[in-house]
């Protein structure tokens, strides 16, 4: 019999998957190594498209109700900053090639904590998460130095990040979720159900509630 388990479905450079941020960190803080984060590649291989204008207004206007729903905050060098970049390019890979790495080498602890550094960096500062340079900056806060970060990355070469991509978009089907991100609680048993996520937005404690509930069924 395994332990329950709370599985998300995200995406690093997905603003509805922000918005789910402090529910992984409220859950974490109280139940530690009782998630797994499974990352979809949202922006990767045939669609990776160049910031627009219009593409701008679509996404500030999208940002505009998570933030409503969630509570999560936009910065102004995000929105007047990075999204006025038209040379930008959507692109989830370098993230999600980071991430992966760090949880290969790290765990499930220093991944979310650089999925923190990640999110925050970008939707608050602007910081441009899909450049390698960036991410580099980002996991020195993580203690970890350049020589030792190459090494991490190239324990993850592009057939295992595909590989991972893939089995995630397979569980999504699997469980019949819309996108990102989709929330799965897993029992005992290995049993997977869907969680209604839009329920627990702005509410953290009210997830780790439920999970808890959770956990005494078992």
């Amino acid at each position: 019999m395994a332990s329950p388990i709370l599985h998300w479905i995200i995406d690093p450079i997905c603003g509805w998957s922000y918005g789910a941020l402090p529910l992984m960190n409220a859950v974490e803080e109280k139940f530690p190594n009782r998630q797994s984060l499974h990352l979809g590649g949202l922006y990767s291989e045939n669609h990776q498209p160049q910031m627009t204008a219009a593409m701008r207004a679509q996404i500030i206007h999208y940002d505009e109700q998570i933030h409503q729903l969630t509570g999560v905050d936009f910065g102004d060098d995000y929105k007047n900053g990075l999204l006025a970049d038209t040379t930008l390019i959507m692109n989830s890979i370098p993230a999600t090639h980071a991430l992966l790495s760090i949880h290969q080498a790290l765990g499930h602890g220093s991944m979310l904590s650089l999925l923190n550094l990640i999110q925050q960096g970008y939707y608050q500062n602007g910081l441009n998460g899909t450049q390698y340079s960036v991410l580099a900056q980002l996991v020195l806060q993580l203690g970890i130095h350049e020589d030792q970060w190459s090494k991490y990355l190239e324990a993850v070469d592009q057939k295992f990040m595909h590989q991972s991509i893939h089995q995630t978009r397979q569980l999504l089907s699997r469980v019949r979720g819309q996108g990102f991100p989709t929330l799965v609680y897993e029992n005992q048993s290995g049993e997977m159900n869907k969680i209604p996520i839009h329920k627990f937005y702005n509410k953290p404690q009210d997830l780790v509630q439920f999970f808890d509930q959770q956990l005494l069924k078992a």
